[in-house]
C-alpha cells in the first residue's frame, strides 16, 4: 500500500495509532481487504517518485473520469473494462483461463483486471473463462507508452480536462 503520513496518537489502551492518507487506485483496493481482527506487518519506506507512478496514477484519474462520465457515478466494473480495452488496444499482454467461478478473487490478487467472459460446463462443473491482463507494470516500455497515448485519446474523445489531471 501506498499512502501519505498525517499524524500520530496514542489510543485509549495506550498504543500508538497512525493515520496514512491513501489516493491511489491499487491502494485504495487492497485496503478494502484489510480486517480489523488481523494483525498486519507494516514496514513503512521511503517511496521515490518515479514516472511510472505518475503515469499509473494519471492513467486510473482519466478512466475514472471517463468512467464517471458515462455511468454518473463511480463504477469499479467500467473503470476495468476501459483499463481492458485499452490494453487490448496497446497489444499488452493477457491471459485466457478456465476456472471454478471461487478462483477469481485469487485471480485478481495476481492481474490487474480479471474479466469474466463466458461460463461453461467443464467435466460436469460449471468453469467460468476469464481474461486476465497484466497491466502497466508487465508492459515494456514500447507498450506503455502505445497505453498511454490510448487513454490519452479516450481523454480528449471524452472531453476529459487532461490538464486538470496530475
Amino acid at each position: 500500500m501506498i499512502g501519505k503520513y498525517i499524524r500520530k496518537s496514542i489510543n485509549e489502551n495506550g498504543n500508538l495509532e497512525l493515520v496514512f492518507e491513501i489516493d491511489n487506485y491499487y491502494s485504495k483496493i487492497a485496503s478494502e481487504e484489510l480486517k480489523k481482527e488481523i494483525v498486519y506487518k507494516f514496514e513503512p519506506k521511503e517511496l521515490k517518485s518515479t514516472k511510472s507512478l505518475q503515469q499509473v496514477k494519471m492513467i486510473w484519474e482519466i478512466l475514472t473520469q471517463i468512467s464517471d462520465k458515462q455511468c454518473g457515478k463511480y463504477d469499479k466494473e467500467n473503470i476495468e473494462n476501459l483499463y481492458a480495452t485499452c490494453l487490448l488496444k496497446a497489444g499488452a499482454k493477457f491471459e485466457y483461463m478456465l476456472v471454478q467461478r471461487e478462483a477469481i478473487e485469487t485471480l485478481k490478487k495476481a492481474f490487474r483486471v480479471v474479466l469474466d467472459k463466458e461460463t461453461r460446463e467443464y467435466k460436469g462443473k460449471e468453469m467460468v473463462v476469464v481474461q486476465c491482463f497484466y497491466g502497466l507494470s508487465k508492459l515494456d516500455k514500447t507498450e506503455a507508452g502505445k497505453l498511454i497515448e490510448i487513454v490519452l485519446d479516450l481523454a480528449v474523445k471524452n472531453e476529459i480536462d487532461i490538464e486538470g489531471v496530475s
